[in-house]
C-alpha cells in the first residue's frame, strides 16, 4: 500500500532496489490509481525486455484471499529461479526461451494477474 507515486518510484530505481522484477498484489479496494498506473508502466516495460517474466499485478479480495499466501510464495519462489537464470545467462551468454520462464509458468495459472499485453496465456 503505497501513499504516492513518488513513493512507488523512488523505491522502483536502480540505485535504490535495482528495478527489481517483482509481483505487486493488493486488495481490490487499493488497486486503482496513480499507483497502479505506474506499477502496469513497470509491468509494459519489462515486458518488451523478453527475458524471464517481467513483475506482475495481482489484486485479492475476499473471494480469493485465502488462497494469496500460497500463490504469492510459489510466485516469490519462481521469480527467483528467473533471477539466477538471468544472472547465469550473463555469465555464460546463452539464451533463455521466454516460455521457459518458471515465473511465466506460474502467472499463466493465475487468471487475475496482468503481466504485460505481448504474452497469451497457453491455448488461448
Amino acid at each position: 500500500m503505497l501513499e504516492s507515486v513518488e513513493e512507488f518510484q523512488f523505491l522502483m530505481q536502480k540505485n535504490v532496489m535495482g528495478d527489481p522484477r517483482t509481483i505487486f498484489v493488493g486488495t481490490m479496494r487499493h488497486m486503482a490509481g496513480p499507483v497502479y498506473t505506474e506499477a502496469r508502466s513497470k509491468v509494459l516495460r519489462e515486458d518488451e525486455v523478453r527475458l524471464g517474466a517481467p513483475s506482475c499485478i495481482d489484486s485479492y479480495g475476499a473471494s480469493n484471499r485465502d488462497e494469496i499466501f500460497e500463490r504469492i510464495g510459489k510466485l516469490t519462489a519462481a521469480y527467483l529461479r528467473d533471477a539466477e537464470e538471468r544472472s547465469r545467462i550473463g555469465k555464460t551468454g546463452t539464451a533463455l526461451l521466454q516460455r521457459s520462464s518458471p515465473a511465466l509458468e506460474e502467472l499463466f495459472k493465475i487468471p487475475t494477474a496482468f503481466y504485460g499485453n505481448r504474452l497469451k496465456r497457453p491455448g488461448k
